[in-house]
């Protein structure tokens, strides 16, 4: 790595470079406990690492499977072997999770977990585990005095670990049907971050309220674009990446108002189904509404019971009563919804979520096409 210095001798090592903070630990006369150093000596590794007759490996479930030479304990299982040749299956090591990295040594394994901590077992002789003792530990123990690894690398007698903002694993993906009332996910992966948090936005704005990973479009996305921006951060700083897409409105849309009944305005029951409202469905296949909402700004509600609309087709909603149809679905009032100056319809769907609205503000019409 460029502008990195590093020194090393039997059971110790040291490390500099122009910027960035690391650790080591191992002999160093009497010292044994985990040291700041100046700064990263990064080796690369992979989900695999092998050192003398032993070997380590991170598995599907983010664990630890290790085989081979347990003589100090390197299995991590709380065993230990005399014979370094006796062979084994590869084995979890127990109570370990989330890991991202192994590295192994000659006598003794690293394991570095999501949350920034590193944990270490095996052959201790030289302080290798980093847990202020030298004694040999044949199940995992957390290294200590660290927080916000990213990557550890194990020598003979030594053991290296870099110490930084989370690094960035996964980027930002969105999952999920890009239709208004439907729920997206937002995921991403980091190491060593010790909090992650989300936010949505709606062309470059923040959508207050929305700081999850999952996100339930409403009608005010459709036609727009949403971001999805993840950020992981330790004691280190701070990681980000986002995500980017557009939203379709929702097929189920509110055509027409009908606010203002012909003639005067009564009781009468021809007079209150004067004023309705249209929904259509614009999509190539039907939709059922049953247990969908239409109200107005008062929050007086109508509520479809089982229904279906048919692709391309329209369904009325008059506000007073009669025989439902598959094209007409009456309210049961006896008195008007909608205000003959101003006001909104809103369309929810069972969970709530606002599908679609149309207001209108006007004397000057009867009807406002949406």
């Amino acid at each position: 790595m460029t502008g990195l210095m590093a020194e090393a001798s039997l059971g110790s090592v040291s490390a500099k470079s122009a910027g960035g903070r690391s650790r080591g630990w191992g002999r160093r006369g009497a010292r044994v406990r985990t040291a700041a150093v100046g700064a990263v000596l990064a080796v690369s590794a992979a989900g695999v690492a092998a050192s003398g007759p032993a070997a380590a490996a991170s598995g599907d479930t983010s664990g630890v499977y290790a085989w081979g030479n347990n003589v100090w304990g390197q299995l991590g299982n709380g065993s230990i072997d005399d014979d370094p040749y006796d062979p084994y299956d590869p084995a979890a090591v127990p109570e370990l999770s989330q890991v991202t990295q192994v590295s192994a040594g000659e006598g003794h394994n690293l394991a570095v977990r999501a949350d920034g901590t590193v944990w270490a077992w095996g052959d201790n002789d030289f302080g290798q585990l980093g847990d202020g003792t030298t004694i040999d530990r044949h199940t995992p123990v957390i290294v200590r005095g660290l927080s916000s690894v990213t990557q550890v690398s194990s020598g003979t007698f030594h053991t290296l670990a870099r110490v930084g903002p989370p690094v960035l694993t996964a980027r930002a993906t969105i999952g999920g049907t890009r239709i208004v009332g439907d729920k997206l996910i937002c995921k991403a992966a980091f190491l060593g971050a010790v909090s992650v948090k989300y936010s949505w936005l709606r062309d470059g704005a923040a959508i207050s309220g929305a700081t999850a990973a999952t996100y339930t479009q409403v009608a005010a996305d459709g036609g727009h674009k949403l971001t999805c921006k993840v950020s992981g951060s330790n004691g280190k700083g701070t990681t980000s990446t986002s995500a980017i897409t557009s939203v379709t409105a929702s097929p189920i849309q509110i055509s027409k108002i009908y606010y203002d009944a012909p003639g005067t305005d009564t009781s009468a029951n021809t007079s209150v189904n004067g004023e309705y409202v249209q929904i259509k469905n614009v999509a190539t296949s039907a939709k059922s509404l049953t247990g969908w909402t239409l109200h107005d700004k008062a929050i007086s509600t109508y509520t479809f019971g089982t229904f279906t609309l048919g692709a391309g087709k329209t369904v009325t909603v008059r506000t007073g009563k009669g025989t439902n149809t598959s094209t007409t679905r009456y309210w049961g009032r006896t008195s008007a919804v909608w205000n003959n100056d101003t006001d909104a319809a809103y369309l929810r769907n069972p969970a709530k979520t606002l599908i679609d609205y149309c207001s209108y503000d006007s004397t000057k019409v009867d009807y406002k096409t949406c």
